[in-house]
């Protein structure tokens, strides 16, 4: 029998200890890329350790955190994949048109190396996914209404991004507004296959020119640096960033809607 209650902070318990994981686990001592790949992978099992440890400690399944894999998690992927690949897609050709931004072929560059070096985020990405949108996330909805969950975290997810290279504002408006639509799109698809096939799109597509850095990318973005076109690319960035914000809580709030009509 499930030993699960409303109380909220076991799913912060383990969100805690998980971003400490990030804080003390060191690179991996091999050659790059192999040592963000590797580092990645043992971040992945480690995690998934923390959610079984947190599963069987509540008496719980798999199924009830919604993290067990099925025969329709490979097309789920590929679903959102293919969401992630429109989004970045159209954000890249709007910033391109709209902005004085150039892009080359990386003449030293191939695709099979950019390829290789592209594995790197597929066990970055899961393990993020795995951290902010898995055991904790899904155990947190039987407590909390979903924006709440949806909000919380998406902005630990944008606080995890903070370095000394960027700003609060800068991750929130980010990663914090990606990690709505990675939360908007686990909810509604009841697992993990669509955001994280969505987050390994946006970083895929992102990588191509240049935007990654685990990533030897195949083109590379030159920017017109003068105070206007910079002005002017931050606008528009930050302005596409809201509207993918807009678009996904609209998202959520027709599913809502839709959920209620069917129940009623």
């Amino acid at each position: 029998m499930s030993m699960m209650t409303k109380q909220p902070w076991v799913s912060l318990t383990f969100l805690l200890i998980g971003m400490m994981m990030f804080m003390v686990v060191p690179m991996m001592p091999f050659a790059w890329p192999a040592q963000v790949v590797l580092t990645g992978i043992v971040m992945c099992l480690l995690l998934l350790s923390l959610s079984w440890f947190f599963i069987k400690r509540e008496k719980l399944t798999l199924n009830e955190v919604n993290l067990r894999p099925d025969c329709h998690t490979p097309a789920r992927l590929a679903l959102g994949f293919a969401i992630g690949a429109l989004l970045t897609g159209i954000m890249l050709t709007v910033l391109f048109n709209l902005t004085i931004v150039d892009f080359a072929p990386v003449t030293s560059q191939s695709p099979m190396p950019f390829l290789i070096s592209s594995l790197v985020i597929i066990p970055l990405a899961l393990m993020e996914e795995l951290l902010f949108r898995g055991y904790a996330f899904f155990r947190s909805l039987k407590a909390v209404n979903v924006r709440i969950v949806i909000l919380a975290t998406a902005l630990l997810f944008g606080l995890y991004h903070y370095n000394d290279q960027t700003t609060v504002i800068n991750v929130l408006l980010g990663p914090g507004i990606w990690g709505v639509v990675y939360g908007v799109s686990a909810y509604i698809s009841g697992g993990l296959a669509v955001p994280l096939g969505i987050h390994i799109a946006a970083n895929f597509m992102q990588g191509i020119f240049g935007m990654n850095q685990y990533v030897d990318s195949l083109w590379m973005i030159h920017l017109v640096e003068t105070e206007k076109a910079m002005l002017g690319i931050e606008v528009l960035g930050t302005s596409m960033q809201i509207v993918l914000l807009l678009v996904s809580v609209l998202v959520l709030e027709i599913y809502e809607r839709s959920m209620k009509g069917a129940s009623a």
